[in-house]
């Protein structure tokens, strides 16, 4: 599963490994994400940038204590996982895929859905690096009030959220699945996590639960 980072600064944290060691502070661009290792255990960061800049998104590797530009032209990339053999990230309609020299292309379109998509977050690799399970996170523009504050669940406005949001497998010849359907309990499915190949750990954001689904009886 890959890490979000809920940070309100644009550097990214990494510990140190050592139990007494100093945090290092790393300058990785603005709105950091998500982090995975990849490429000779190296770290890659999903860097969204500028919200109102197309294009300006980017992967970055960090060498010792520098980050730098790996994988760009992305849009809104947010989840990051490494299948052992590429890199893979949600950009809000589309999933791609990155080799190691940082050269990107389209794993999944938006037509490649079976559903209408909203928004897709986050990633995660299947065990055995054949497949990665994303998360549409459905009618997130709709969770706040007009002072960015989330409705309370029970408010009408809460109760009348839009149940749109899905959980899907995406496998890496392109082949889209739907694996968790929409469903009241999980209205705006954030996190997702696969220990194994029958179970999923789903993070949802407006009620704050998480959810665990049984891969067979979903």
């Amino acid at each position: 599963m890959t890490r979000s980072l809920f940070a309100f600064c644009s550097t990214l944290l990494l510990a140190a490994t050592a139990v007494a060691a100093e945090p290092k502070v790393i300058n990785v661009g603005k709105r950091p994400e998500s982090v995975t290792r990849g490429f000779g255990g190296k770290l890659y960061v999903s860097v969204m940038n500028d919200p109102k800049t197309p294009g300006d998104g980017v992967v970055q590797v960090i060498y010792g204590d520098v980050a730098m530009d790996f994988a760009k032209g992305l849009d809104e990339p947010k989840g990051i996982g490494f299948t052992g053999r590429e890199l893979v990230v949600t950009d809000v309609k589309r999933v791609l895929r990155i080799d190691g020299k940082g050269a990107t292309n389209v794993l999944a379109d938006e037509a490649a859905f079976p559903q209408p998509i909203s928004y897709l977050n986050d990633l995660a690799v299947e065990p055995g690096g054949k497949a990665v399970y994303v998360t549409d996170m459905g009618a997130n523009t709709k969770m706040r009030d007009g002072q960015g504050n989330l409705w309370p669940v029970d408010s009408p406005e809460g109760q009348a959220l839009p149940a749109i949001g899905r959980v899907y497998r995406v496998a890496l010849d392109g082949k889209v699945t739907l694996v968790v359907d929409a469903d009241r309990e999980m209205p705006c499915p954030n996190g997702v996590s696969a220990p194994t190949r029958k179970r999923l750990l789903v993070a949802e954001f407006f009620k704050g639960n998480i959810l665990s689904v049984d891969g067979k009886t979903k």
